[in-house]
């Protein structure tokens, strides 16, 4: 799973982004890495193949000026087209995502976002002896037989909605609830400078305050741990959310055509049990974050009331279920407590990440 990063306030807001990301990047990420900074007027951007030290060895990231960013790691892909952020055509907004794109197969979907792209070619597009590659968002093909990351689609959009007079946070309800999906996405714009928008449908996304500063992260272990801040946001669902320095508003602006489960605490002790059960007694076998994910596709189906997840696209009457942030909820909530072990291993692809097990 991707995680993400953001930052508002009023420190220099590049080395705090890497380090909230330097942080998460091994619960799942660590293939690629970007930010994303504005100041003056000015967007800032850099994304690699690798992880934060290597976006610091191989661009000026750290020393991006501004006091608002975004970043972003992900776990797969190995061509930096695939990376976020993503930037729209006028290059003055930013977006970065975190989600599994459930339903980039249906027609209904491909035919919208061929419609966006159409006619358009960009730096970014991946070549055609990456298509479809090994990632599953790059799905969506050119006439010259390149293709594009599908998150990229959706920073056009954003940005084809803020041209048309909206501000970004109507754009990105506009943009989501035309194509909904299993993410959660972060964008910020030259424009209005003072905002991040959170568009939020059924991935993690934790927002703190302290003073008159705000932090954004995928899941609360990529705050800093000895931060103590004066309030602790989950984002809700189907929602955007504008963050400003000290300021988190649930605006007005719903993500439509798609329904959501909720966390209830009956939900969370029901799921809190069945992992604690999973992850007892594993410190010679530890599980990470796919390991939980099988688990969830079998003893965790039947937690919420209706078994299978899709969204308006797939199937009206089907609904998505927060299961991963639901599992980050679980996760720090031993971690809170004490009981949550952790020990690095490499993958099989090189890239290093946090197993667990529970004395």
């Amino acid at each position: 799973m991707c995680n993400i990063a953001g930052y508002i306030g009023k420190k220099q807001a590049a080395p705090i982004l890497l380090d909230m990301i330097r942080r998460q990047e091994h619960y799942d990420g660590s293939a690629g890495t970007g930010i994303a900074t504005v100041h003056n007027g000015i967007l800032y951007s850099a994304k690699v193949v690798g992880d934060v030290e290597t976006l610091i060895r191989e661009t000026d990231a750290l020393n991006f000026p501004g006091t608002i960013g975004i970043a972003h790691s992900r776990p797969g892909g190995n061509i930096q087209c695939q990376m976020h952020p993503f930037l729209d055509f006028s290059k003055s907004l930013a977006l970065v995502a975190n989600g599994t794109f459930a339903t980039t197969n249906t027609d209904e979907y491909k035919a919208i976002t061929q419609k966006i792209m159409h006619g358009h070619y960009y730096e970014g597009r991946i070549p055609d002896s990456a298509v479809p590659g090994n990632d599953p968002n790059a799905l969506f093909s050119l006439p010259d037989g390149s293709g594009y990351h599908g998150t990229h689609s959706y920073a056009i959009r954003v940005g084809d909605f803020m041209r048309e007079g909206a501000s970004i946070c109507e754009a990105m309800a506009k943009a989501f609830t035309e194509r909904p999906n299993g993410i959660v996405s972060i964008a910020l714009s030259k424009n209005e400078p003072d905002t991040i928008a959170i568009a939020k449908m059924d991935r993690p996304m934790s927002v703190g305050l302290i003073g008159d500063e705000t932090y954004i992260a995928t899941t609360q272990f990529g705050f800093p741990e000895d931060m103590r801040f004066d309030t602790v946001f989950r984002t809700p669902e189907c929602t955007v959310c504008a963050v400003k320095a000290g300021e988190l508003t649930i605006t007005r602006h719903r993500i439509g055509n798609m329904h959501m489960e909720l966390i209830t605490a009956d939900i969370y002790k029901k799921a809190y049990d069945l992992t604690e059960s999973y992850l007892k007694g594993q410190k010679d076998d530890p599980k990470n974050l796919w390991d939980l994910e099988k688990m969830y596709e079998t003893e965790w189906r039947h937690i919420w009331r209706e078994i299978n997840s899709d969204c308006v696209f797939y199937k009206e009457d089907r609904l998505f279920k927060p299961y991963a942030e639901l599992s980050y909820m679980v996760l720090f909530g031993m971690h809170q407590e004490g009981k949550l072990k952790k020990v690095m291993k490499k993958r099989a692809d090189k890239y290093d990440m946090w197993y667990f097990y529970l004395d």
